[in-house]
């Protein structure tokens, strides 16, 4: 979903607000929150390490037929998904991230990032309702 997505730490809820033009109210009562899962999300990784390996074959293949113009061509696309691995590294990896109650699951689409995620238990941390973390590969 594109947009923007806020997260308010009120006295008695976690209330989440998706949306942009048209805004989305969720609202969690501390009392609600059984738990918030999350599981590491391992396509970008596995894409980039893909492409780059790729790419690297036929920059390898470049040079060997001394093909300066295609080598650097292709050792410049090679960098790029090797740079996002680089920053795919430094926010912690992408997660999905959910939201465990009685009555639902709910995905939290906005956090992907555990360093995001790490801003929610902070979050939850302030009010003292803070769930103990989990990290799921089930869900």
């Amino acid at each position: 979903m594109s947009g923007r997505h806020t997260v308010y730490a009120r006295e008695e809820e976690l209330l989440l607000v998706d949306g942009y033009y048209v805004e989305k109210y969720r609202r969690f009562p501390y009392e609600d929150i059984q738990a918030i899962l999350w599981t590491e999300d391992k396509t970008f990784k596995g894409l980039n390490i893909g492409f780059a390996v790729i790419l690297g074959l036929i920059a390898f293949g470049a040079f060997l037929n001394e093909a300066i113009a295609v080598m650097v061509t292709f050792l410049i696309f090679t960098a790029m998904p090797a740079l996002s691995l680089v920053v795919y590294a430094l926010q912690g990896g992408k997660i999905k991230a959910y939201i465990i109650t009685p009555a639902q699951q709910t995905s939290l689409n906005f956090i992907r990032t555990k360093r995001k995620l790490d801003k929610l238990f902070h979050l939850l941390n302030e009010k003292g309702v803070m769930p103990p973390p989990h990290g799921s590969s089930d869900v």
